[in-house]
């Protein structure tokens, strides 16, 4: 007999064992003669569970918990592969390679020898002052520069940060001379009783290296920069001003070669580096986003092993075609150099021109 209080239609099947039972409220199986045809009612009809038992509200409403919280971790690696495939325009470096033609208009200077004085009068003649000083026309450095020049490189590279602040700065000239000079003069041979005329052929080759490497700091007033991205020099605002430090290496290597009517040669080689400290400045005035002027200075050698430079220079700089502008300019430049045989001072200034590729 069912127990009292249940139905029989959920009572208990002695026979069976009783774990796992679930108690089920009755449910009304009396029928709505007249049903609600609206599809707002049919609609919700559909969504509502069959029971109004909170416990069977949560075993419907736990799947679709657990399907949006499957869906968060899917999304998330394909939002991770489109921002990392490739680099956004703020993390990318910028490079500019500048090669550039420096031709100058005067050279002068002056030349003091310190060797003994058999040495200044066999080698230079007989005087009693031992400084000389010199100038070449822009006529005669055309002239030297045709008949001497074998190849010249002047280039410079820079490389900086994605925000334009922290950059790399090198710098190359490259000048590689060659000449021959031929001198007749007559000797007495001991033993002879007359001069002798003699001729001594000479050829100099001379090759001229130079090579700047320092690190930058730049200013600029990132408010009033170009609020698109910075991708060149004239997009960080009207003013910017450069201070860097480096290191300048300098060398020159010389072969002289002598021969004489007489049977005598000879041939003698020189190599000279001098490595010194390096310090400069830049400013740089943006006019528009096409043309800007710009002007700087750097100061080497400091005397160390004998050298001092200085170097100033101004031009305009035009942005013509995409990213890649047009310089020109005016450049002084002045060497100041002493050793045990010789003090030499150079000034030499003349215009430049180049052209500037970023990348």
């Amino acid at each position: 007999m069912p127990e009292a209080g249940v139905p029989a239609a959920i009572a208990a099947d002695p026979s069976q064992p009783t774990q796992g039972i679930i108690a089920v409220e009755p449910v009304d199986a009396s029928v709505n003669a007249s049903p609600d045809t609206s599809d707002n009612v049919q609609a919700d009809a559909l969504l509502l569970p069959s029971s109004s038992n909170s416990l069977d509200r949560l075993q419907i409403a736990a799947p679709l918990a657990n399907g949006s919280l499957l869906q968060t971790p899917l999304a998330q690696p394909l939002n991770m592969a489109q921002t990392t495939a490739e680099p956004s325009p703020s993390e990318q470096w910028h490079f500019l390679l500048v090669p550039y033609i420096y031709v100058p208009f005067n050279i002068s200077g002056s030349a003091t020898f310190k060797g003994t004085e058999e040495f200044r009068n066999n080698f230079l003649g007989d005087f009693d002052d031992p400084s000389r000083d010199f100038e070449f026309t822009p006529t005669e450095i055309r002239t030297a520069l045709q008949n001497s020049l074998n190849f010249a490189f002047l280039g410079g590279l820079e490389a900086w940060t994605p925000n334009y602040t922290v950059g790399i700065l090198a710098n190359l000239d490259y000048v590689s001379l060659s000449s021959r000079e031929t001198l007749n003069r007559d000797v007495r041979i001991p033993g002879a009783a007359a001069f002798v005329p003699t001729e001594v052929n000479a050829a100099l080759n001379t090759q001229l290296w130079r090579g700047d490497l320092a690190a930058s700091y730049r200013f600029y007033d990132a408010a009033r920069a170009n609020p698109e991205g910075l991708n060149t020099e004239f997009d960080l605002g009207p003013f910017v001003f450069d201070v860097l430090g480096g290191l300048s290496l300098v060398q020159i290597n010389t072969q002289l070669g002598l021969n004489t009517n007489l049977g005598g040669s000879g041939q003698f080689n020189s190599t000279r580096t001098v490595i010194s400290p390096l310090i400069g400045g830049r400013v740089r005035w943006n006019a528009n986003p096409k043309l800007a002027v710009l002007a700087s200075g750097t100061v080497s050698g400091f005397g160390l092993s004998g050298l001092t430079q200085y170097g100033i220079q101004g031009g305009v700089d035009w942005m013509f075609s995409g990213d890649t502008t047009l310089g020109a300019g005016y450049r002084f430049g002045f060497l100041d150099y002493s050793s045990d045989q010789i003090d030499l001072n150079v000034n030499q200034n003349g215009p430049y021109l180049n052209i500037g590729f970023r990348f």
